[in-house]
């Protein structure tokens, strides 16, 4: 993945921001005891260098 200069990402929304989520394209998750939705219809490619540092850890089991 280092020779490319974007990512995919998907967006992740507080339940209270998105729309209603669809069984299976908006999992949702449990962040810091906030349900958010993994809002899918919303990917797209980013450039690297404008991708901040996040901690995955938490909830990398869950995804």
């Amino acid at each position: 993945m280092r020779q490319f200069n974007t990512r995919m990402v998907i967006p992740l929304l507080p339940l209270a921001e998105a729309l209603k989520p669809a069984k299976t394209l908006n999992p949702l998750f449990n962040i810091e005891g906030i349900e958010h939705s993994m809002v899918t219809q919303y990917m797209a490619a980013v450039p690297v260098k404008d991708l901040k540092v996040a901690a995955w850890a938490p909830i990398r089991r869950s995804v």
